[in-house]
């Protein structure tokens, strides 16, 4: 049986909106969910129900995606890093919700330019401005943006999905995992007139990453 140390976070708190279901088994840290729609390298969360509300005990990682089930790798879920925070112990268990992410809820666009920015925006999710990212690298003094850096800017924001606007095309990513979920193909040349390390409207800002493409692409990953 998983055990997880989690931040006392009630569901309610936070407006997932992707695939939902059900634990049927716990391993060790795998754990097997009945659900549909899942996707290989999707995050999810694992909610612990008592009495009429809901905490998330568990962050997980999407390793094997079948019709009616998910395998999932799981690991103690901590919103924000610090350790002054009050945490449980609870215990992944059969029965309990497992909620996808990201489609169903917001979203970045990463892209060279506002031309970009604008066309590989989707009617059907729901934007955080890379403004606000921009600001957290200005503020933490950093020129080369990590996963690191992505990933704790969309816990603080609560931002499921990046898009990346590339040449060839727009790479939905897992912000967790990091892993591509959708690529809509795109044919495009370079943009003449790149805003580094990604288009915003702060003005000039440090910047370590070189070529655009080649730099994101390397954050990616392929599960």
């Amino acid at each position: 049986m998983i055990r997880t140390a989690c931040m006392v976070l009630t569901f309610a708190a936070i407006a997932f909106a992707g695939a939902q279901g059900k634990v049927i088994s716990v391993d060790q840290n795998d754990v097997l969910v009945s659900v549909e729609g899942a996707k290989s390298g999707m995050s999810a969360i694992i909610l612990y129900e008592y009495k009429s509300d809901s905490t998330i005990s568990a962050r997980c990682a999407t390793i094997k995606a079948e019709k009616t089930t998910a395998t999932l790798k799981c690991s103690p879920f901590n919103l924000y890093d610090q350790s002054s925070a009050p945490t449980l112990t609870l215990p992944i268990r059969k029965g309990d919700k497992a909620i996808f992410t990201p489609l169903g809820s917001s979203a970045i666009v990463i892209a060279p330019d506002l031309d970009r920015y604008v066309k590989a925006r989707r009617a059907d999710l729901t934007y955080v401005h890379s403004d606000l990212f921009a600001h957290q690298l200005v503020t933490d003094d950093v020129a080369k943006p990590t996963i690191a850096d992505f990933r704790r800017f969309c816990d603080r924001l609560l931002v499921g999905a990046v898009v990346f606007a590339f040449n060839d095309g727009d790479y939905t990513v897992d912000c967790q995992t990091f892993a591509i979920l959708e690529i809509a193909p795109y044919s495009a040349a370079a943009s003449k007139k790149s805003i580094l390390p990604f288009f915003h409207r702060l003005g000039a800002i440090d910047n370590e990453i070189g070529d655009f493409d080649a730099y994101y692409k390397r954050l990616i990953k392929e599960f």
